[in-house]
């Protein structure tokens, strides 16, 4: 498994789980909260697309990530 895959599979990951809690948050009438969180499914998306194969890539935004966590 290269770490293109690896950041592909989390992302994607990410994106089920927030579907699964727009679902929820309509569902108890927390629409606007439901409509962000689509936002941020449309960022991800295009994130995944801009990652598509390239190790490299996958390897600079796992190290933004990792940074952005430590601070």
């Amino acid at each position: 498994m290269t770490s293109a895959d690896r950041v592909r599979g989390l992302l994607l990951l990410r994106i089920w789980n927030d579907v699964r809690a727009i679902e929820k948050l309509s569902l108890n009438g927390y629409v606007a909260q439901a409509t962000t969180l689509a936002s941020s499914i449309f960022e991800t998306a295009y994130t995944v697309l801009y990652i598509a194969d390239s190790d490299t890539t996958a390897g600079e935004w796992s190290k933004l990530v990792t940074m952005g966590i430590r601070k």
